[in-house]
């Protein structure tokens, strides 16, 4: 967990800061070794612990709040939302000038035209004075002073509780008068407000604006921003001290047990620690699940024993509004609880995204990020998490078009990992896309303009950054666990959002010598590599990689292999569909069931893509390259095609063209498949071979293409006995093994099998075994 690091930085400069005879040596995910003299004494007390993780979490939190303000958005009733934790790192004045900011930036379209429409119908209704004005000119100016409104007057004096409402009408009239609003105040007073709305503050929005039709946001004399900031002043003024009361603290107060509990140091270092009180959390959980009424919400994610609150969309990074299954049954809310110390963690995740980042709830669900994190095989030292930190901070997109043109066609090696673009050091890393969200549309966009689509490579080299990009999280001085994540692209199905997650999954433990943990869950599953064995492990991942990789772990002595057969599957499904740019990984799922089910489907593909392009034959060196993968990669033995082809090329010779390099096994196949079922085999057998002489015989008159081997005499010494032994293997092989002796099973399966056969037959003839054209250059013998 962040927090988990957060804490480990803070003991590390506790232990060392300022001091000397004390060294971090070894780092572990979960904790360090430290060198030190002999002589050297040092005592930490809990009270030292809390406040330097106070100040970690500080310097970390406050600048970014400050200057991203993550998770603060509007509502489509114009109403401002944003985690409770700001208060936890901002001073009231910091809080303010926030709002006032974040208000203009947020608000990129008019959000006053819906209201102002509602306005206007139910004035027509009756529900408003005819001679309330309703007809403005407005533009987004207008939006971000109504939602302003609604931040200061609802929101903001909002947090004065009921014993200070003298305080509030004093500051509201205050208020009123500093906008020049006093004409409009008691009109927008009768507006009423509707499912939530309060559709004045858009109409008092409007009134301003046409008041003051030339304000600008930040320039020049009186713009938005000013007035916004002279509204916090006064409200300062007038009520700062009692705001400032009102400022919750939830999350930062319960650090003390939190850290005293799972903090673990020497006896001879630790000075008054308390054990966990493991009874106490047993009995809180045990009460709350079995009251009758009134059930206390629980933590879904820990079920620790700290204050827990209902989810907030604008605070956790998953949507709040789902099913929980430690919630009790016909409970009255959906959403489940999360306790403080979680808030905390899910805050940092929030807080240290790279990048632009400011979704929460499904908008950040619908990224469909899969997370990686990243291990050491058993420690890291200072400059070994230093160098697999600094390979992941330059960590570009994969462009898989790139890789496979790098390869050349080659089985991909680790050394070939490491020339690859991705790990590669490069100065573009400040041209990478960050997404935002138009709250008004409710949409992501990328904010970087990328290049038109074309055809081909070029054009996915040009438009791979448009596909993927990372969320990483900002840099830490603890070397103990790396953690990263990569999100989807925007028309990217289920299927292609592993794709690449996968492969760098299996690359990285090859590059950086570490162990990987690939997941769609944004917490770590293992607090440490010693929790699991293998070396990379995925969590529940797409049933196509279950079908490639036979299992969710694999170790080290597999990796290799591993990375290879998922570059050559990858590899087939770009041969096959990719257009335009775009892989079209939503094919993998295809690809590896049909592996799955018969690995001769390979040259199925091989065949489909000779049909999508119009070509007459397989490529020579494809099909070399799929021989390859289906021997090497996925360890098939060429077995039936490579016998039934041994055996007919014996007798014949088919050219260069499908149709007659596959007439043999035609012939045999539709002879059995349109047989009686009835028949005898051996009838069955001397019919074939008969068809078969036949055809020959018109293949030596060139009335059929080809080219028969045997002439005159040699014909019933030689041809008749290789024929017979062509004609029983198949039978025997093909038929009777293969598809079981049933005849709907061979019709099914013949396409792939003469699929096979063909790229087998390229292939003798690629290592000069056949020479076709020396063979058909021999003068027919006189009979």
């Amino acid at each position: 967990m962040l927090l988990t690091n957060v804490i480990n930085n803070g003991m590390v400069q506790l232990f060392t800061g300022g001091r000397e005879g004390i060294w971090p040596y070894l780092f572990y995910s979960d904790g360090v070794v430290y060198i030190k003299h002999k002589a050297f004494q040092i005592t930490i007390t809990t009270e030292q612990i809390v406040e330097t993780v106070r100040s970690q979490l500080r310097q970390i939190c406050a600048n970014i709040i400050r200057s991203q303000a993550p998770g603060f958005k509007f509502d489509n009733k114009g109403i401002a939302k944003h985690p409770d934790f700001f208060f936890e790192f901002l001073t009231l004045e910091d809080y303010l000038e926030l709002l006032a900011r974040f208000t203009i930036l947020r608000t990129k379209n008019d959000v006053t035209i819906g209201p102002l429409n509602k306005i206007r119908q139910m004035q027509t209704d009756g529900e408003i004075v005819a001679s309330l004005p309703t007809e403005f000119t407005t533009d987004k100016r207008a939006g971000m002073l109504s939602r302003f409104f609604s931040v200061v007057f609802g929101k903001l004096l909002g947090m004065l509780d009921k014993k200070q409402e003298m305080l509030r009408k004093q500051v509201e009239e205050e208020l009123v008068k500093h906008l020049g609003l006093t004409p409009y105040w008691e009109s927008a007073k009768t507006i009423p407000g509707k499912g939530g709305t309060e559709y004045r503050w858009f109409w008092l929005g409007a009134c301003y604006l046409r008041d003051h039709p030339g304000i600008a946001e930040f320039e020049g004399d009186g713009n938005l921003f000013e007035v916004f900031t002279s509204m916090l002043a006064l409200v300062t003024k007038l009520a700062g001290d009692e705001l400032r009361k009102q400022m919750p603290q939830h999350y930062l107060n319960h650090l003390t047990r939190y850290l005293d509990s799972v903090i673990e140091l020497p006896l001879s270092v630790r000075a008054g620690g308390i054990l966990p009180d493991f009874q106490g959390e047993i009995d809180r959980y045990t009460g709350a699940k079995g009251k009758a009424k009134g059930r206390e919400l629980i933590c879904t994610l820990c079920n620790s024993d700290y204050p827990t609150e209902e989810q907030s969309d604008n605070a956790v990074l998953f949507q709040p509004w789902v099913y929980k299954n430690k919630l009790s049954l016909y409970a009255g809310a959906n959403a489940g609880g999360v306790c403080a110390i979680c808030a905390i963690e899910l805050m940092l995740r929030q807080i240290l995204q790279k990048g632009q980042l400011r979704l929460t709830g499904s908008k950040f669900e619908a990224l469909r990020t899969k997370y990686l994190a990243v291990y050491p095989n058993f420690f890291f030292t200072a400059e070994t998490g230093a160098m697999v930190q600094g390979i992941l901070d330059q960590l570009q997109d994969i462009n898989f078009f790139t890789v496979r043109r790098q390869l050349e066609r080659r089985d991909i090696t680790v050394r070939e990992l490491l020339k690859l673009e991705a790990f590669a050091a490069s100065n573009s890393n400040q041209n990478k896309p960050y997404i935002y969200i138009d709250e008004e549309e409710e949409r992501v966009e990328d904010v970087e303009t990328f290049a038109d689509e074309g055809d081909g490579e070029e054009a996915a080299s040009q438009s791979s950054s448009n596909e993927r990009s990372y969320i990483k999280f900002e840099k830490t001085a603890y070397p103990g666990m790396c953690f990263f994540g990569m999100r989807a692209g925007k028309d990217n199905d289920d299927t292609s959002t592993w794709a690449m997650p996968a492969f760098l999954a299996l690359a990285l433990p090859l590059v950086t010598n570490t162990k990987v943990v690939i997941s769609e869950m944004p917490l770590p599953l293992f607090s440490s590599g010693y929790d699991f064995r293998e070396t990379v492990f995925f969590d529940a991942p797409h049933p196509y990689l279950d079908r490639l990789l036979k299992g969710k772990r694999v170790r080290v002595n597999e990796l290799l292999k591993k990375v290879q057969l998922l570059t050559s599957v990858y590899s087939v499904n770009l041969d096959t569909y990719a257009k335009q740019g775009k892989p079209e990984w939503k094919h993998l799922s295809q690809i590896a069931r049909d592996l799955e089910t018969d690995p001769l489907f390979l040259f199925s593909y091989l065949r489909k893509q000779q049909r999508s392009e119009n070509r007459d034959a397989l490529r020579s060196n494809e099909v070399d390259q799929y021989i390859h993968i289906y021997q090497t990669i996925l360890e098939e033995d060429l077995g039936i095609i490579q016998n039934c082809v041994d055996r007919y090329t014996v007798f014949y010779r088919g050219g260069y063209q499908t149709h007659s390099i596959l007439k043999p096994i035609d012939i045999v196949a539709k002879a059995i498949i349109n047989s009686p079922m009835n028949i005898e085999e051996e009838d069955l057998l001397w019919q074939i071979q008969g068809e078969l002489k036949s055809w020959l015989d018109r293949v030596r008159s060139r009335q059929a293409t080809g080219y028969a081997l045997f002439w005159g005499k040699d014909v019933d010494s030689h041809e008749a006995p290789a024929v017979r032994e062509f004609v029983r293997y198949f039978n025997n092989e093909v038929f009777l093994n293969y598809c079981q002796g049933e005849r709907g099973i061979l019709r099914s399966r013949l396409n792939r099998f003469k699929d096979g056969c063909e790229a087998y037959y390229i292939y003798l003839r690629n290592t000069q075994r056949i020479l076709e054209q020396e063979q058909e250059a021999v003068p027919e013998p006189v009979l």
